[in-house]
């Protein structure tokens, strides 16, 4: 997805939830993307508990501020800005964070790693 803007990302998640809406079988929405890349252990979990901070407030705006500031990284920022306004207009009221690791927990060099998040946005 080659857009960030917050009015573009709403459209897409319009257009979606519309289909979605008529839809007689359950679904479930996927939203993938890495976090930090390439940074030591520490900065990466500082970078991204700041992603996972704005993430639980459900605040597709907040989410956009932090990483336009660079205080965060995510490089599927729009599906991320998209799919949060999809499952808000699906009836999503919360996020809740089920798992957060980096490269570095799982393959051991912790010179430069990349960080992954799971969450749940629930109705």
């Amino acid at each position: 997805m080659g857009t960030t803007e917050l009015e573009i990302c709403a459209g897409i998640a319009d257009d979606l939830a519309q289909v979605l809406k008529v839809e007689e079988r359950r679904c479930i929405i996927v939203i993938s993307t890495d976090l930090s890349h390439y940074h030591s252990y520490d900065q990466a979990r500082v970078m991204d508990k700041r992603f996972i901070d704005v993430l639980e407030s459900f605040d597709e705006k907040k989410v956009k501020e932090v990483l336009s500031g660079g205080k965060a990284e995510a490089c599927g920022e729009g599906p991320v800005l998209a799919g949060m306004a999809l499952c808000r207009k699906l009836g999503a009221r919360s996020v809740k964070i089920l798992k957060y690791a980096t490269s570095g927990d799982t393959a051991g060099d912790k010179s430069q790693v990349v960080g992954y998040l799971s969450a749940a946005f629930i109705r």
